[in-house]
């Protein structure tokens, strides 16, 4: 799927929920085109495409003069069995999936809150001080107002999967009164922040335990409690084939992690569609993007080699660029993120498991291959972390840090960059040794911010 196909189905999917679970009701309309792109954030086209699919569903009629209206019948019985037959399966995964959220986003929400910027508060502010009409919960606006401030696509594309699949978010109505009734004039933008931060946690705690009533209710009523188990996924939405980028990310770990030495060719196409289960044209396409990256070479007639020594990539080719924002983007959600993670995470590993990980990784310190520690910290995590929602995350952040390596290879040639970053290696080994989880999570996430950093500086030149 696109990523403009996914786009527009947040728009499907946000409507489709809030009109099966009866928030929408038959003869009702939906907010303008104009209102759900001030919201979302999306051009018009893309809301109309979003709208487009609903329609054709049979859950609202589009008039280009007016605002579509929902055309669905439904009655409480069938508004009540859909939602059971949605959120009983998946019970244990969201519970998973907002304990997962906790240490995903809160994070984020707390830096960028103190950041966000003064159009953009400017343009929410009349949300919770005017009586309007509420396109989508002032909450949810909240959020998103935080998280957009990051700059961030990759973050707020995860944010939008996780509320696609717990669905309950969208469904929120009661606030609105609420919210309205609190005094907001004259208080500064920080006072206003405090006073939301609040509110919002009050609310969606208050969402969730209604949530959980209800499924414990519909198990009973509808007799589900055996039903099939649902699990979250993250689908990152790429302008690209997905594909093509997977590949390239694998075949970059696997050169990475010496199973294609320096100097070694690559296997036939063929054989390598075979093994990465990819079309023969996604493995050309892909060794196209790998010799812009400067990791490979083809010759006519004999193969593709890895380069025994990694040549400057090619900044300016598009695929490139794209790989260096989703390493860039995913440097940031790490950064956010890794400290809390690995509490967790190291916190709940067996004894031997946590000893085996600070061996190996020890080792690779002093072999003076420090630059696959980072991929090890996300394998161990993986594995390790309790947490579902949050082994799918770092999953996909491991494939996508495989772009920093043909970066990584050229800094780590300069003197000064590779002593300031062996000295925090051998930080880092320390406290993981010494079995100091804190003070091994900060050299991470110290590491995570120069890195950050200068991968910046260099999307920038």
């Amino acid at each position: 799927m696109s990523s403009d196909e996914r786009i527009y189905r947040l728009v499907f999917e946000y409507y489709e929920a809030r009109i099966l679970y009866g928030y929408y009701k038959y003869g009702e309309n939906l907010p303008s085109i104009s209102k759900i792109c001030a919201v979302f954030h999306m051009a018009p086209a893309t809301v109309r495409a979003g709208l487009s699919v609903l329609e054709k569903q049979g859950y609202i009629k589009i008039d280009a003069r007016k605002a579509s209206k929902v055309i669905y019948k439904s009655n409480p019985e069938m508004r009540r069995r859909s939602a059971a037959e949605y959120f009983v399966p998946r019970k244990k995964a969201i519970q998973d999936l907002l304990m997962s959220s906790e240490l995903l986003f809160e994070s984020c929400r707390v830096l960028e809150l103190n950041q966000s910027n003064f159009g953009e508060w400017e343009k929410f502010r009349p949300s919770f001080e005017q009586n309007t009409d509420h396109t989508v919960p002032v909450t949810f606006q909240f959020c998103l107002m935080a998280l957009r401030a990051l700059d961030n696509s990759l973050i707020l594309n995860l944010y939008w999967e996780v509320l696609r699949f717990l669905k309950f978010p969208y469904l929120a109505e009661d606030e609105m009164r609420n919210i309205r009734q609190e005094n907001f004039e004259g208080k500064s933008k920080s006072e206003c922040i405090v006073m939301l931060t609040g509110y919002f946690k009050d609310c969606f705690h208050k969402s969730v335990k209604r949530l959980f009533d209800f499924i414990d209710e519909a198990q009973r009523e509808f007799e589900l409690e055996q039903t099939e188990t649902f699990s979250f996924q993250w689908n990152i939405y790429r302008q690209r084939p997905q594909f093509c980028y997977t590949l390239v990310c694998s075949v970059i770990r696997d050169i990475k992690n010496g199973i294609y030495t320096k100097g070694s060719f690559l296997p036939s196409l063929p054989k390598m569609a075979k093994y990465y289960k990819v079309s023969v044209s996604t493995v050309r396409r892909s060794l196209s993007i790998l010799s812009s990256a400067g990791l490979t070479k083809s010759f006519q007639g004999k193969g593709t080699q890895v380069l025994p020594e990694a040549v400057q990539a090619d900044i300016g080719r598009p695929e490139i660029q794209d790989g260096l924002r989703m390493y860039q983007e995913s440097l940031q959600l790490l950064k956010l993120t890794i400290k809390n993670v690995l509490l967790r995470t190291l916190g709940c590993a067996p004894d031997t498991q946590k000893q085996k990980f600070a061996k190996r990784f020890s080792e690779l310190v002093k072999a003076e291959k420090g630059y696959l520690c980072i991929e090890i910290c996300l394998a161990f995590i993986e594995e390790e972390c309790p947490l579902s929602g949050i082994k799918e995350c770092y999953r996909k952040l491991r494939e996508l840090t495989a772009w920093g390596y043909p970066f990584a290879v050229h800094r780590l040639k300069d003197e000064a960059y590779y002593e300031a970053f062996q000295k925090i290696m051998e930080h880092a080994a320390g406290h993981l040794g010494r079995d100091e989880i804190s003070g091994f999570a900060d050299c991470l996430e110290m590491l995570l911010q120069q890195e950050e950093k200068n991968i910046r500086e260099i999307a920038v030149d």
